[in-house]
Parts: structure tokens; sequence; C-alpha cells
């Protein structure tokens, strides 16, 4: 029988460890796989979690809505389970399932806090750097991998301070989003160094470039995830 997901309460405890055999904490990612999907993926998954008894895990695991169906045991050998709906009947808004644990008068605030003032000076900038590593081509150096890093750290540490829906749809940011890319685009068709032009059905429009954000928004929430949990055992 299967088991009806929750996203409303975004941790799952075990309460059988056994604390006389010592164990090794990891965590783990996954992506549109275990627990709610099949696949080869979910499958591997399913194989480290069920057979590795030395192994405790705290598993994040996106799924694509808080409507999905467990097809794995999500019991034994699992510490800990955060459900990430990526998409959801608010349109992923993180306060509906992984801020759940959050007081409502903190959400508030990060809100309020949330202005045009703010935005242009942490935000856009953090946004502009996301566009420009979007375009980067070829095998990243080991600069880029630290200045992608520092972003995502950046970006993480934004929003735990600023709220994530009057961020992404603040009207400042969807401006800046369209002008980092159009800079982008028409430099590179500029180019002397440009062998072939894009054809016109590769040349993307304003609808395209609002459609990406929006996928931007809603595959970046894992990043709204909290710092509260912890997989070091006392």
């Amino acid at each position: 029988a299967t088991d009806r997901l929750t996203t409303r309460s975004p941790v799952k405890l075990l309460r059988t460890i056994d604390e006389a055999h010592p164990s090794l904490d990891v965590v783990g990612l996954d992506s549109g796989t275990w627990p709610a999907d099949g696949g080869g993926v979910a499958s591997c998954r399913r194989d480290l979690v069920d057979r590795l008894n030395t192994v405790q895990w705290t598993q994040l695991s996106e799924i694509g809505n808080p409507m999905k169906v467990q097809m794995y045991q999500t019991d034994r050998n699992v510490k800990n389970l955060f459900l990430i709906p990526l998409w959801g009947e608010f349109m992923g808004e993180p306060c509906e399932n992984i801020l759940t644990d959050v007081a409502y008068g903190s959400l508030s605030i990060r809100k309020w806090n949330t202005n045009k003032k703010i935005i242009h000076q942490y935000f856009l900038p953090l946004l502009k750097q996301l566009v420009q590593a979007c375009c980067t081509s070829g095998r990243p150096t080991e600069d880029q991998l630290e200045e992608w890093t520092s972003l995502f750290v950046n970006m993480y540490g934004y929003f735990q301070e600023y709220d994530w829906v009057n961020t992404w749809n603040h009207p400042l940011v969807v401006t800046h989003w369209r002008k980092s890319w159009c800079e982008i685009y028409s430099s590179r068709s500029s180019s002397p160094f440009m062998k072939e032009k894009y054809l016109d059905n590769e040349k993307p429009t304003l609808r395209d470039l609002d459609s990406l954000l929006s996928l931007f928004c809603a595959l970046f929430i894992p990043i709204r995830r909290p710092r509260k949990w912890n997989t070091s055992k006392k």
C-alpha cells in the first residue's frame, strides 16, 4: 500500500534509531525521484537507504507538487525527511510547505522588509551574476566555481532575511532579469567571433524570458530551506 505524502509538516523524524550501534549521518538530495517517483535513480536511492544499515539519512527530496504518493519506505534508516514541492496551490510559495514551522509574524516581517531599496542593493547584483553564470560556456575554471559557490551562499543568506515571492515577483527584478539576458544576447549576436547567426526561432522573446524566470523561482525553492536541520549526533 502507498501512503499519501504530506508537506505540511516538513520534518519526519525516525523514532527507532538504535543508539547502541554508532552510525554515519549522511545528507542525500533527490530531485523528482525517491520517495515519490520511480525509475533507475529512485531505485538506486532505495537500495542505499534500505541496505546500508550503518547509515542514517537526512533526505532532501524535491517533488513536483504536494499531492504525490509515496512509493518507497521512509522509516528504516531515515533520520529526517524534508519534502520540497517545487510547485503547489500557491505557485510554489515556500510558506505553504517548507516554512510552515516558521512563525507567521516572522514571515510577515520578511515581507515588510522586502522593498525596492533592499532588492536593488542586495538582490539585483546576485541576479546579474546568476544570468552571467548561466551563459558561461565550456568547462568552468576553479575561480568560476568559487564565484558561483559564493553566489548561492549569498542568495541563501538573502532569503533567510527577505521574502521569496515578493523578491522574485518584484517589477524591478523582472526588468533587471530581462535586461541582463538581452544585454548578453545582444553582445553575442554582434560579436565578430560569432560563427553562426541565431535562427529566428532561437531568438528569445520577453515571454520566453518571463517563463524562464518563473522556472528559476520554482527550481530554486530548495535554497529557501531553513538552516534548522543538523545531521550530527550528540
